[in-house]
């Protein structure tokens, strides 16, 4: 037995046996609402610390250097582990509110950081410098080799899968009941991601072959790339910005553009010894780049606007970050070609290491309390409320609910608590009452109807419909913040009314209409929505009035022999 074979049993197949049953124990945990489920921050810290000290050791812990390798391994994987256990701090522990985008994205944040420590860490336990060509180079085979590991683990799991069902056909469960228990899936599905990182290490001239391939296909790619960049910002003067921003992810697009084609650039560019192209083609790369700061102040300016009219929010935040980053590589970029000249492409290469140093701290700054982008969302949409930007009637508790978590929540007690806005405060109270399932009827039906706008108030829905709505839980998925509105209409010219239950956020609508059979029984239809304006107000004062106009449709359903077609429906093309 060779010692790098003594080495992987001594200490790698130890550790995937003692992750498994970690990962074991915490998911049986779960299922049984023992400790630490029934504490977010432990849970989300011990699966944390489970999942990414043993997967950095998988991808590359090496028998020579093990120790200088555990000096990062081990601090940073701690470091995550606190960071998880902030993430979990910010999960409800009752059903309040839905918080699970944060934990997404710490999952995400996390597996593009752990990727860059074993960079950095591979290189300083074999005491070799840490330069941008290695950097990049190992950059390219652990994210291939973590992509392939992943990709057997699945593939195995879909085998056994398969297996068992086809076993399930002739009357043989057992191969289909073993795959249902936790501890037979969970140690499988393990193992299988260790043997196969262990395995990779002794195939890396696969993994290169992988590596030269994209490469290839990138160095194709890059022209065409370059040549649009330039004809975009060529073409603005002509076109004018105002149908960019007419766009709602114009800002997106802009960004997507910047990340491509620096993505790319350093795909191809990533020697210094060997320059592709020929020299007037280097020209057109050179010309690409210099147009990168105009798509940067482009999309900052973009990021702006929406800031500046609606707010900063989550997705916001991002792009603020994401952002700045790609502006950071776009000037620097610009100044590395102009002053340095023939060396520029040496700087561009210095510029990247910073970069990256810059992005792998912000990463993980946003998964702490430094910079909560739910934190700082919510501050942003309170000052806004505030300070008069946006009216009581027209501030979106939804929001708050559905994307900002335990921060959204504390920030409407503390409104709740403060304001004087009667209106604002029920629907407050409807939107986190809702979630307590109130027995009381009556209960219920006060603090829902303060919430809703009815069109007629002479005309007020029946308690036999309140009740319907109350106990089919449909209240839940209309009007949890934005403007509610119940309308009653003859919508089938019956002489018997039907209610629609509108909720309006922004231009758009959805809703659900309520009727009663013959049986005098209330049945529910949710209406297909087609929103052929982008004027708010005028879907907001149609709604205040209750004016409507009920419209006969222009084409009539075809029945053949039991089956019914339709003809699909187009309002921009009706009103053509």
């Amino acid at each position: 037995m060779t010692q790098k074979q003594h080495f992987i049993l001594r200490w790698l197949v130890p550790q995937a046996l003692l992750q498994s049953a970690l990962l074991v124990w915490l998911y049986l945990a779960v299922d049984n609402g023992n400790w630490p489920a029934q504490s977010p921050t432990w849970l989300v810290g011990l699966v944390t610390l489970t999942i990414v000290f043993p997967g950095l050791c998988y991808l590359r812990l090496e028998r020579a250097g093990w120790r200088r390798f555990l000096t990062l391994a081990v601090p940073y994987s701690l470091l995550l582990s606190v960071l998880g256990m902030y993430i979990g701090a910010q999960q409800p522990q009752q059903e309040l509110f839905n918080n699970d985008a944060l934990i997404v994205t710490f999952v995400l944040c996390a597996l593009i950081t752990t990727l860059k420590l074993l960079n950095v860490a591979t290189l300083y336990s074999r005491g070799e410098p840490i330069t941008y060509r290695q950097l990049y180079e190992l950059s390219w085979q652990h994210f291939i080799q973590f992509s392939l590991c992943c990709f057997f683990a699945l593939a195995l799991w879909l085998i056994l899968l398969l297996g068992g069902e086809l076993f399930s056909t002739i009357g043989i469960e057992i191969l289909a009941d073993l795959l249902d228990e936790p501890w037979v899936s969970i140690p499988v599905l393990t193992c299988a991601f260790a043997g196969a990182a262990i395995a990779l290490r002794s195939m890396l001239s696969a993994v290169e072959n992988i590596e030269k391939l994209l490469k290839i296909l990138a160095k194709f790619l890059l022209p065409v790339l370059a040549v649009l960049a330039i004809t975009f910002i060529a073409s603005l003067p002509f076109t004018g910005l105002e149908s960019l921003w007419r766009l709602e992810n114009s800002t997106l697009m802009l960004l997507w553009m910047q990340a491509s084609l620096l993505f790319f650039f350093n795909t191809v560019y990533s020697r210094t010894d060997a320059l592709p192209y020929y020299h007037w083609w280097r020209g057109v790369m050179l010309l690409a780049l210099l147009t990168l700061p105009l798509y940067a102040m482009l999309a900052h300016y973009g990021l702006w606007l929406r800031i500046e009219q609606y707010g900063l929010t989550v997705s916001r935040g991002w792009g603020v970050l994401i952002s700045a980053t790609l502006a950071y590589f776009a000037f620097s970029y610009c100044g590395a070609i102009i002053i340095k000249r023939q060396q520029w492409l040496i700087w561009v290469h210095k510029i990247n290491v910073i970069g990256c140093a810059a992005l792998f701290v912000a990463l993980l700054a946003v998964n702490s309390p430094l910079a909560n982008l739910q934190q700082l969302s919510a501050q942003s949409q309170v000052h806004r409320l505030q300070s008069g930007q946006v009216s009581a009637d027209e501030f979106d508790v939804y929001y708050f609910y559905r994307e900002l978590g335990k921060a959204g929540f504390e920030a409407l007690q503390q409104i709740q608590q403060h304001t004087d806005n009667d209106s604002l405060k029920a629907r407050i109270v409807r939107l986190y009452a809702n979630r307590d399932e109130p027995s009381d009827f009556e209960k219920w039906q006060s603090q829902w109807l303060q919430g809703v706008r009815i069109a007629d108030a002479a005309n007020q829905p029946p308690s036999s419909l309140l009740q319907f709505i109350h106990s089919s839980n449909l209240y839940k998925y209309y009007g949890q913040g934005a403007s509610l509105y119940l309308i009653a209409a003859d919508v089938n010219q019956d002489q018997q009314l039907e209610w629609l239950l509108l909720h309006q956020q922004h231009n758009y609508l959805q809703g659900v209409m309520f009727t009663e059979n013959q049986q005098q029984q209330w049945q529910s239809y949710h209406l297909q929505v087609a929103n052929a304006t982008d004027d708010e107000e005028q879907i907001k004062q149609a709604l205040a009035a209750g004016e409507f106009t009920l419209t006969t449709p222009q084409w009539q359903h075809i029945d053949i022999g039991g089956a019914r077609l339709s003809v699909p429906v187009n309002i921009y093309e009706q009103q053509e």
